[in-house]
């Protein structure tokens, strides 16, 4: 046991589980890296277990355990592997270890925070040797979005198999964060513990010089102000092919839409070229990704899965740039005042007429991106929800 000075929950020594590459340019690398981030600004202890194999050095101010590199799937895109069984399973292996050596020490994990499904199964399947209460933090809703990485004929089976795993882990851990309303309202029925909803908070950084963006604009050969871009990975769930159709329907006069992309294009599984009618640039680096942003007539969202919150978004936010995505998924912007926002079941047609209405007003881009960064402000600082959720995790493990 803890004594009573080190068990006080600014204290706290937190696991944050994921079963992904870590680091990687990816939405629930970057949320998992800044809450960590968050909850020490908050006086908590957080310590970041991932896979063992991502892009480059893990980044020095953050406190990480991984499993070996080997056990890893070669892949850093998300959904189903075949390898990934073996690198949750080593996984498993180094939390186990670290939580041992912990209670041996007599300075015990006080809470887990499990990031996405199997790394909430991880816990749940240890908790009693561990002894560690398991929080799942739901990144995304598997009934809508486990489909999208298999083959069309699988889907209706797709999603009662997520829909299952939805339940089967709401049902077990000891409390469950929530990114959105939605997705509150999924899981509440099956939830064993509170629920507690908290967006995912950013950390804003200074903008781009001028001179920053135009040379990132001039390296793709884009012009400032001139072209409407999709940040973000490729997988199905995305809905990029609302995209491709949404370019075809657009007048010639219209600045160019381009999609910016992280991941290598030529990485196994993804075609060369996947939406011909849309340029897809691979950006190396995020800053030069961050330039592109803000040198973006507007930013869009083809998103239409309901459940978790696109990392991207804040970004989007930050860049004071119009915004143009579907309800229900920019969760917490505002139709008209920080975002120009469709109906979900909108057609690609509708969705070209509302880039085209915002290249028309620029009154209104000036409205919407103005909008969008101070909703920023006020609903995504990291230092009030790093608060907010150490104390969400004080109340659960006083339940303990």
């Amino acid at each position: 046991m803890k004594n009573e000075e080190s068990s006080r929950y600014e204290g706290q020594r937190l696991a944050l589980l994921g079963a992904f590459p870590f680091p990687y340019p990816q939405g629930s690398q970057v949320f998992a890296g800044d809450q960590a981030r968050a909850l020490a600004l908050s006086g908590a202890r957080p310590e970041l277990f991932t896979y063992g194999r991502g892009q480059g050095k893990p980044p020095p101010d953050l406190k990480t355990h991984v499993s070996r590199s080997w056990s890893a799937p070669p892949s850093m895109r998300s959904g189903p592997h075949w390898r990934k069984p073996l690198a949750d399973l080593d996984l498993a292996w180094v939390w186990k270890n670290q939580a041992a050596q912990a209670r041996r020490e007599g300075d015990p994990f006080d809470c887990l925070l499990a990031h996405n499904v199997e790394a909430a199964a991880v816990g749940i399947a240890l908790r009693s040797t561990t002894d560690v209460p398991v929080v799942y933090v739901a990144h995304t809703i598997l009934r809508h979005e486990l489909s999208a990485y298999l083959p069309k004929r699988f889907r209706p089976v797709a999603d009662r198999i997520g829909q299952a795993m939805d339940r089967w882990v709401s049902a077990r851990c000891d409390g469950i964060i929530a990114l959105s309303m939605d997705a509150a309202k999924e899981l509440e029925p099956f939830s064993n513990g509170p629920i507690s909803i908290q967006p995912p908070g950013h950390f804003i950084q200074p903008p781009p010089s001028e001179d920053q963006i135009a040379a990132s604009c001039k390296k793709h050969g884009l012009t400032i102000g001139r072209y409407v871009l999709y940040s973000g990975n490729l997988d199905e769930y995305q809905d990029l092919e609302l995209l491709e159709e949404a370019c075809l329907k657009l007048s010639s006069s219209m600045p160019p839409i381009v999609i910016a992309c992280h991941a290598p294009q030529t990485e196994k599984g993804i075609r060369k070229n996947p939406f011909p009618s849309v340029p897809c640039l691979h950006i190396e680096d995020f800053n030069e990704m961050r330039n592109l942003m803000y040198g973006a007539e507007s930013l869009i969202l083809t998103r239409r899965r309901p459940g978790g919150f696109p990392i991207k978004l804040l970004n989007y936010m930050e860049a004071a740039r119009p915004i143009i995505a579907f309800e229900g998924i920019a969760s917490g912007l505002l139709n008209g005042e920080s975002a120009r926002l469709l109906p979900p079941g909108s057609s690609s047609l509708e969705f070209a007429k509302a880039i085209t209405e915002v290249h028309n007003q620029p009154q209104l881009q000036e409205r919407l991106g103005s909008g969008a960064f101070r909703h920023l402000t006020q609903e995504h600082d990291w230092r009030a929800l790093g608060e907010n959720t150490v104390s969400y995790i004080n109340e659960i493990t006083e339940m303990k």
